[in-house]
């Protein structure tokens, strides 16, 4: 346990760091970014598209990491190269599908991008056919990501990307100033930055791990043993996938047809809110989940069970009260950020921010499905999320314009949340009393504390909280963690984690 634990604590660490930075980035370079709202927009757009090479995988991603961590459990390491090599396989077929498409939308870009001037069409092109050029770097990303995360240190790959994103921060102090807006050239560099930390993430691999580049570069083919092996469970994600851009993914693509690229600078400003909680969870998510399949490869499904409601009861507060504090302070931190220009933007951060609200419940859920093979739930959960959001938009559009997407994203979650706690119950035998009770029963004192004290605090200091985004962010901060340090004595397993950490680290 107590290896797991240290594994945790430096991959929290490192990627906490990396989440740190990304908020810097956001508050050095967003500003930039934003003094021009028509360009910023398209930036928006083009940063939208990244994540369809997230999905370039059709579930079999996921599904391959699955299987390789099992492989990896059992001591399989040529198994695991297999699997693998056909992962990226994938990743470049695809990815390639992706590139193409992007270099066709690239070629007409006003066409599809509702509200672009003449004179921006030219940079729009750019920073699509850029896009399109970074494919290569974002398979081999998504591959180290994975090799590192099977062994549980994805912290070491983090270390070379912090240091990338240090150069990035830095860079933009470059291309933009005040009479200087060198939005290409900047894009440029961002994905040349990446793709130097992948090729010495792969160095590291073989020099530390004695990872076998020349039997993985073999290995990058078409497998019929593995693609039979991880079939199933990736038809099922490949499901989600697609239910998932249809929810996640389509909004500002949507908007920016509708309504122009004004309106999706003003949507974005959420969604880089969300989009940030969301790399926030994963990170938190993440080393649970291949925790997970090691307890499949033992084929341990009552300590897996266990593990997974402790989970929910850990990771509580670490969700709910970051969640509560940026919803509650939606306003001031929105005006004292970027500017009163964006005062429109409030309600989407708000509502956005509260998508995941449920997080400490969904994303154990999730992962608790996928290490038990229940395919059949994912595919149903994923088309009723898709469902729910663009047959609300369709009814709610007219009378609350793009507003639709931000409350539809938050009732579609909702009821996704709902969705998984009944499949939960089912697969494990409980009951909403055994997963709910003991989570309310530590918790209810805190959460009602965190949304007194926020409530409070804003309808006192209102003028200065919006005129300063430092002042803004610290008493944030100490509002997460006064909730927290709350919840501490209450939450024995809380209590229990904290301590195995201490000890473990005081043996060293």
């Amino acid at each position: 346990m107590a290896s797991y634990i240290n594994k945790y604590f430096n991959i929290y660490l490192f990627k906490g760091i990396s989440i740190i930075l990304g908020f810097v980035s956001m508050f050095i370079v967003l500003p930039f970014l934003t003094s021009n709202q028509e360009l910023y927009g398209i930036y928006a757009i083009c940063t939208s598209l990244t994540i369809y090479f997230s999905y370039a995988d059709l579930g079999f991603g996921s599904a391959g990491q699955k299987f390789a961590v099992e492989k990896y459990a059992q001591g399989d390491y040529e198994g695991e190269i297999r699997i693998v090599g056909f992962t990226f396989f994938i990743y470049i077929a695809f990815m390639a599908i992706v590139s193409l498409l992007i270099i066709g939308i690239s070629i007409h870009p006003d066409k599809v991008l509702k509200g672009i001037t003449s004179n921006n069409v030219i940079t729009a092109r750019a920073l699509l056919i850029i896009l399109a050029c970074s494919a290569p770097a974002m398979a081999m990303n998504r591959i180290l990501e994975m090799i590192f995360s099977i062994r549980l240190e994805d912290y070491k790959y983090q270390r070379i990307l912090i240091c990338g994103n240090v150069v990035k921060i830095a860079i933009a102090f470059v291309f933009f100033s005040a009479d200087r807006y060198l939005i290409v050239p900047y894009y440029v560099s961002y994905h040349s930055i990446t793709l130097i930390c992948c090729l010495v993430a792969f160095c590291f691999i073989k020099k530390y791990y004695g990872y076998d580049i020349r039997a993985l570069l073999k290995s990058i083919k078409f497998d019929k043993g593995v693609f039979d092996q991880v079939k199933n469970l990736a038809f099922a994600s490949l499901i989600g996938m697609v239910c998932w851009i249809l929810y996640y993914e389509l909004d500002q693509i949507t908007i920016g047809a509708l309504w122009g690229v004004s309106a999706v600078a003003v949507y974005a400003i959420g969604m880089n809110i969300l989009t940030y909680f969301r790399t926030y969870l994963a990170t938190l998510f993440a080393p649970l989940t291949t925790r997970f399949n090691y307890f499949i490869g033992e084929s341990n499904i009552e300590g897996l069970n266990i593990h997974v409601l402790r989970t929910m009861d850990f990771f509580y507060p670490f969700v709910v009260f970051p969640i509560l504090v940026v919803s509650i302070f939606a306003r001031p931190f929105v005006m004292s950020w970027v500017g009163p220009e964006y005062e429109a933007s409030i309600v989407h951060v708000r509502l956005l921010v509260l998508c995941n609200i449920l997080a400490f419940l969904t994303y154990p859920a999730n992962s608790y499905i996928v290490a038990r093979q229940k395919n059949a739930y994912l595919a149903k959960v994923s088309i009723f999320i898709a469902v729910v959001f663009w047959l609300g938009i369709v009814l709610t559009n007219k009378w609350l314009g793009i507003a639709s997407f931000s409350s539809m994203k938050l009732i579609a979650f909702a009821a996704s949340a709902i969705f998984y706690l009944v499949i939960v119950i089912k697969v494990m035998g409980n009951s909403v009393c055994q997963i709910f009770g003991p989570i309310m029963k530590h918790y209810i004192v805190p959460t009602f504390i965190c949304i007194l004290l926020s409530l409070s605090i804003v309808a006192f200091f209102p003028s200065v909280l919006e005129s300063n985004l430092l002042i803004t962010m610290i008493i944030m901060g100490g509002v997460v963690i006064v909730s927290f340090a709350i919840s501490l004595p209450l939450s024995p397993v809380l209590k229990e984690k904290f301590t195995e950490l201490y000890n473990s680290y005081k043996k060293k």
